[in-house]
């Protein structure tokens, strides 16, 4: 019904938001210092931290993920690549916008300084 009343635009518009903020939030990780997979096509993406010497990334990413599902603010998924463990972001929400993303990624930046992570000045 939605798509009968409104049509195909808001819809299309809507999708392409998420891409558009799912392909922002992979540039700022980076720019943080964050690993990523390959550059997200759609709205979902990977990323981990390289972890510390007193951290190693086998152990800060899942200490990661843990201290963000604790928060409960956001909710991000992990997965196994090459016995590497990676945390995933799907931007799917229509209430997702670029203001959650800020969020999110000043959120990141609180949990890594709280680990004893590194994180990379910003370039902005």
């Amino acid at each position: 019904l939605p798509l009968q009343l409104l049509g195909a635009r808001p819809f299309k518009a809507a999708i392409e938001e998420k891409a558009l903020l799912c392909r922002y939030f992979f540039h700022r990780a980076q720019e943080m210092g964050f690993e990523t997979g390959p550059e997200p096509a759609l709205s979902i993406m990977i990323f981990r931290h390289p972890g510390s010497e007193q951290l190693p990334a086998e152990q800060a990413n899942p200490a990661l993920i843990r201290k963000i599902w604790e928060d409960g603010q956001f909710f991000l998924s992990s997965t196994q690549i090459g016995g590497e463990y990676w945390i995933r972001l799907a931007v799917l929400s229509f209430r997702t916008h670029l203001q959650e993303i800020e969020a999110l990624l000043l959120k990141l930046q609180q949990l890594c300084k709280e680990l004893g992570l590194p994180i990379a000045q910003e370039k902005r």
